[in-house]
């Protein structure tokens, strides 16, 4: 078990899940997933636990925030290094200073802001950009052999 302080708050690192059950994490085939086990006890004796989840997946380090509404804490598990054995979280707490806000809701009201968006993973774009790269070379070439002549 490491223990570490971090703005008054005590922060245990009490173990790992090899199969982490996240809200946000959907397995997938080849996926090495990790969850850490983290414990903070707060001065006033309070203590809250999290399990952020760090996942190698097609040979990109991916993670998962958990957040706790009660206490505003975020917890991302961002990088396990193999070869000293040192894994970086990083924490955040949310600012719970702020004044309330007011919001009215319209009701029988169109609505005319939406705005759909589409992201698609496309595996032929290294093909494109080397058919847009072929065109523009050719017509480098033929403005070179237009000036040749002249």
């Amino acid at each position: 078990v490491e223990t570490a302080v971090w703005s008054d708050i005590s922060v245990s690192l009490d173990g790992f899940n090899r199969n982490p059950q996240h809200r946000n994490y959907q397995p997938q085939e080849g996926d090495i997933a990790l969850s850490a086990r983290l414990s903070f006890a707060f001065p006033a004796g309070e203590e809250r636990a999290m399990a952020p989840v760090f996942i190698i997946r097609n040979g990109q380090q991916l993670s998962i925030k958990d957040y706790d509404p009660a206490s505003g804490i975020h917890v991302r598990f961002t990088d396990i290094n193999p070869s000293t054995e040192i894994m970086t979280f990083r924490m955040a707490m949310d600012d719970r200073n702020n004044e309330p806000y007011e919001i009215l809701i319209a009701s029988d009201v169109p609505r005319s802001d939406i705005l759909i968006m589409e992201a698609n993973i496309f595996p032929g774009i290294n093909l494109v950009w080397l058919g847009c790269l072929m065109m523009l070379g050719g017509l480098l070439l033929s403005l070179a052999a237009r000036q040749s002549l002249r």
